[in-house]
Formats: structure tokens, C-alpha cells, sequence
């Protein structure tokens, strides 16, 4: 590497260094890689791509709602590939709301009795304050 003192990997044969230790005879090859060096040239030249942190959807929910149907409300989001995370409680929305957005969630799925028993889930644009209810099976569709 141009400009870096060293390198960033090395290797060879080492047919004699099993036999210092074992009294054989063994041929054998090797090699080394610096992967502090390499992960240090790889940012220099800007070489990791720009991914994507926190989740694009908190699941939130009612206290009518249990937390193994909103633990297979989550599953069935992250099957359609989106990054989901989970509330871990039944707290009010408006606290469930605020954590949405400390962690940079753009929407929230707002679970409650009426929308399990519909089969729907409200999908709420949290930069805007839109709600609406659709098919879990569409969410990712509607993002």
C-alpha cells in the first residue's frame, strides 16, 4: 500500500516450524492479514457503505393487546424486511410515541383489540401525525 509503512498482510512456506515441535517433518504454507490496517485504509478511502440505523418502525400497543401478539405483529413486519423494534410495554401511547421518536423511527404500528380483531394494524406516519389502518401484510408496500 502506497503512503503505509508495513503491510497488510504477509505469509509463506513454513515446512520447518511443525517440525520443531513435533520432530516431523510436515510441509506447510501460511499467511497473515493486518485487519486493523485494513479496516483503517478501508476508511480512508470512504470504502463502508452508509447503512441505515434504528429501526423505521416501533410497534407499539394498548394494554388489550398481549405482548406474545405484538411480539408476531413485529416478526411478521421483519419477514417483509423492514427494521423493527419492539416496546417492551403496555405504557401509554403518548410515552411509546415519544420513544419512537428519541430512536429515530419514522412510523409506529399502533396495535389495539379493534385492529387485531379487524386484522389490521394502525400504521401512524410519525413526522406527520397521518394514521391509517391497513393489512399488516401491506405495511412494507405502504412505506
Amino acid at each position: 500500500m502506497p503512503g503505509l509503512a508495513g503491510s497488510l498482510g504477509g505469509g509463506g512456506r513454513y515446512d520447518g516450524l511443525i517440525g520443531m515441535f513435533s520432530k516431523q517433518d510436515v510441509p506447510a504454507v501460511g499467511f497473515s492479514l493486518g485487519l486493523e490496517r485494513i479496516l483503517l485504509v478501508m476508511e480512508e478511502r470512504a470504502m463502508f457503505p452508509a447503512l441505515p440505523t434504528g429501526p423505521q418502525i416501533l410497534v407499539c400497543r394498548f394494554p388489550d393487546v398481549s405482548a406474545a401478539e405484538s411480539l408476531r405483529t413485529a416478526s411478521a413486519l421483519r419477514e417483509q424486511g423492514l427494521r423493527v423494534e419492539l416496546y417492551p410495554e403496555a405504557d401509554k401511547l403518548g410515552k411509546q410515541l415519544s420513544y419512537a421518536s428519541t430512536v429515530g423511527a419514522g412510523h409506529a404500528v399502533v396495535l389495539g383489540r379493534k385492529e387485531l380483531d379487524q386484522g389490521v394494524v394502525a400504521l401512524k406516519i410519525l413526522t406527520t401525525g397521518e394514521q391509517r389502518s391497513l393489512p399488516l401484510a401491506q405495511v412494507s408496500a405502504a412505506l
